[in-house]
Parts: C-alpha cells; sequence; structure tokens
C-alpha cells in the first residue's frame, strides 16, 4: 500500500483513536456486507467484468482514433472524479485526443470558446447524467449537439454522441433516442461522488488514455491491504475527534496545480457523506501557491474552527532541470524540489505548535497510486459518515434540488 497517512502534527494520541475501533469494524463490517446496493463499489476492483472491461477498452480506442478533442459533458460527482482522474496524471499520450469539459455551470463565453475550439479537431461527444434531468447537463448538451449535427450531419452526428445515463425514462434519455445517440446504462447503485471507479466514469478516463487496468489494480491493493482499514479509520476517526474539538473546517490543501479537480472532488465526497442532519465538517480546498497570500494571513491568526489536509505526491510525473543560478541560491535542481521548498516555507510563514494538520501522501501520480488514493478516501468517508451517525448515500436533499431544477419538463 503506498497511501501514507501522518496524524502526528495533531496531539492525539493512540488511545483517543483506539477508543473507536468498534465504530470503525462495524463501518467496515456493514460496508463490505452487500446489504447495501449503494456499496457496489467497495468489491467492485475485485468483481469487475473482464469481458466488460475489454469491450470498453474497444470502444475507447475506437473513440480515440476518430477524434482530436473528446468533449464530456456533465455537472456532479461523477463527472467531477473523472475529471480530477484526468486531469491529476494528466500525462499527455500522442495517441489520445485532447479533452474537453463542460457543464459545471451555463455560461455564454464558455460555450463560445468550446465550440470555437471544436472547429480545429474532429470531435466525439460524451454526455453524464444519472438522472438525465439535470438541467445544465441538458442545456449543455442541447447547444453542443447543435453543433454536432450542424457540422457532421444526421447520420454521422449520433455515432460521435455518447449518453451516459440511469435506466427508466428522462429528459436526457428522451432526447437522446429522438437525436438516434448511443445510451450507455449508469446503474443506480452508484451515488453521486462514489460513481469515480464505475465503468461510466472509467469509459471517459480510458478514452483520455489513463490505464484503467492499474487504476483498478491499485484500487484492489488497497481494498485487500490489512493495513488500508487502519489508516482509513484512523483518518476518519480523526476527522470526528478534531470536529469535537470545536474544528468545523477541514482544508484540503495542495500545492501542485494537477490536484485542484482532485482536492475538489474530495472535498465534495467528504460533505455528500458526512454533512447531513447538522453533522459533520465543512470541507474546503487551498492551492498553496496561489491562495497563500490571502488566506495565509487568516490562518495565522489561530483561528480554531480549521484544521488542515494536505494531499502530496512526492515525485512529479515529469520535471524540468532549474537554471544553474536558481540550483546554486536555492539547492534544488528541479521545478518539482523547488515546488517543495516554497510549499514548506509558506506552511512554516503561518502553521504554528498549535496547528493541526494531516498528511496524505503517495509517492506518485499514476493510475495505480491513483487508484489506492480514490479507495482509500471512498472508504474514509463511507467510515467518517458512520462516526457522525449519517448515511453516507442518502441524497434526499439533492433529489429535491432535482425535482426543484426540473426546469425542462
Amino acid at each position: 500500500m503506498n497511501v501514507k497517512v501522518d496524524l502526528s502534527n495533531l496531539g492525539l494520541d493512540e488511545k483517543e483513536l483506539s477508543a473507536y475501533q468498534k465504530n470503525v469494524d462495524d463501518a467496515i463490517d456493514e460496508l463490505w456486507s452487500d446489504k447495501n446496493p449503494h456499496t457496489q463499489w467497495v468489491k467492485l476492483p475485485m468483481r469487475v467484468n473482464r469481458e466488460e472491461l475489454e469491450e470498453m477498452f474497444t470502444t475507447a480506442i475506437a473513440a480515440q482514433d476518430s477524434c482530436g478533442l473528446f468533449v464530456v459533458i456533465g455537472n456532479g460527482g461523477s463527472y467531477l472524479g473523472i475529471k480530477a482522474a484526468i486531469e491529476a496524471i494528466g500525462e499527455k499520450i500522442a495517441t489520445v485526443p485532447e479533452v474537453e469539459f463542460i457543464g459545471e455551470g451555463i455560461c455564454g463565453n464558455d460555450f463560445a470558446r468550446v465550440v470555437e475550439r471544436m472547429r480545429h479537431y474532429e470531435v466525439n461527444v460524451c454526455v453524464i447524467s444519472k438522472s438525465g434531468e439535470t438541467p445544465e447537463t441538458i442545456a449543455s448538451y442541447q447547444v453542443i449537439k447543435e453543433y454536432m449535427f450542424n457540422r457532421y450531419g444526421n447520420e454521422v452526428a449520433p455515432k460521435r454522441i455518447m449518453i451516459m445515463t440511469g435506466e427508466g425514462e428522462s429528459t436526457l434519455r428522451d432526447l437522446a433516442e429522438k437525436d438516434g445517440c448511443g445510451i450507455f446504462k449508469i446503474s443506480k447503485d452508484y451515488s453521486g461522488n462514489y460513481g469515480i471507479l464505475s465503468p461510466a466514469s472509467l469509459f471517459p478516463m480510458a478514452v483520455a488514455g489513463i490505464e484503467i487496468d492499474r487504476l483498478l489494480s491499485g484500487a484492489e491493493v488497497m481494498a485487500t491491504d490489512t493495513a488500508w482499514d487502519i489508516d482509513a479509520g484512523n483518518y476518519a476517526v480523526a476527522r470526528k475527534l478534531l470536529n469535537d474539538r470545536g474544528k468545523l473546517v477541514e482544508i484540503f490543501q495542495y500545492s501542485q496545480p494537477n490536484l485542484e479537480s482532485l482536492a475538489l472532488w474530495i472535498s465534495h465526497l467528504f460533505m455528500e457523506s458526512d454533512s447531513k442532519n447538522g453533522k459533520g465538517i465543512y470541507t474546503t480546498t487551498m492551492n498553496l501557491s496561489r491562495d497563500f497570500k490571502a488566506k495565509g494571513q487568516f490562518m495565522k491568526g489561530e483561528t480554531p474552527a480549521f484544521y488542515e489536509t494536505e494531499i502530496y505526491v512526492d515525485e512529479p510525473t515529469d520535471d524540468i532541470k532549474l537554471p544553474k543560478d536558481i540550483i546554486d541560491k536555492t539547492e534544488s535542481d528541479t521545478f518539482g524540489e523547488l515546488n517543495r521548498v516554497i510549499a514548506e516555507k509558506m506552511k512554516e510563514a503561518y502553521r504554528t505548535e498549535e496547528s493541526d494538520s494531516i498528511k496524505i501522501e503517495i509517492p506518485k501520480m499514476d493510475a495505480f497510486n491513483l487508484g489506492q488514493l480514490i479507495y482509500f478516501f471512498l472508504m474514509s468517508a463511507s467510515i467518517s459518515a458512520h462516526m457522525f451517525g449519517v448515511d453516507p448515500f442518502e441524497r434526499s436533499l439533492i433529489d429535491r434540488f432535482k425535482e426543484k431544477l426540473n426546469i425542462f419538463k
């Protein structure tokens, strides 16, 4: 297991953590029991259907070969997880298309930019909405679809558009059927941010060149390693103990820009899981290099309401050697090493002995290590919800939002 969890800066002792061991064990037993259909992700890495996976790879390769730009339309947990994985790994393989994400909001300037970019490539489109009623996604699809049909015609355009949605009638499914687009089922068993390892999420990742076999292998290593439940459980317990001390806000802090969407996915995952019924922790993110000057002065004030969880990748996937004068002054040979030096100086500037911080580290950001990190956070978030006495998969508020936002009926 490559995920390392450092709780040493919290001032918690082993006795405090072990006091909740039965709660952790109960949560893990419940997750592995198969009693709740929304826990299908727990055993997915070990139960993956190889035949379906090969079919996915074949379809993904065909999509790669036929386009230079792959437009992913969506809004919500599974969409954000796809974006997080693709941006985090960030390896550009010559044979895979560029990826454009759209649909997180409705902005004319943004759509104009995307459509203009589409004019310079052969384009395939993937639309993701489990409910099929997300207004931002439906509106985005309608705009992009119009461009695709005008450019490719009624016969070819539907072959370049893939719709991923849930079973049953919905606005998106009705539109896709009328347009003749291919429709791929999203299982109702994967809710929100917990759908990051579902087939519907893995397909766009595969088109973008992520090694899905390695991603799932990493998740399986985490799932079957006897140490993961200790670390995932201790992190969840630490969150509860900090909350009991009055810590109301968790800041997921990172210093590598490619981790921005990943940090946001993690933040959404935890809030979606345990922030219910007046319980849980408010989570947010912080790009240390970008946000230090604005947020560091607030954090330097020793405000007791927050703590930090640092997401750290030890070795950059790609690095660039620095000029000699910078090397001589900083003793850093590469941008990666210089980034570490600057980040440590920033943290020294605002952290005090009373500052509470957690560090979660992986050695390298590749598909195998990302699979481990994803599974770690999925499990930790589920256990954390158990600590707060709420159901991590209950989404009644989100469902009510979708009913009120159902403006296309």
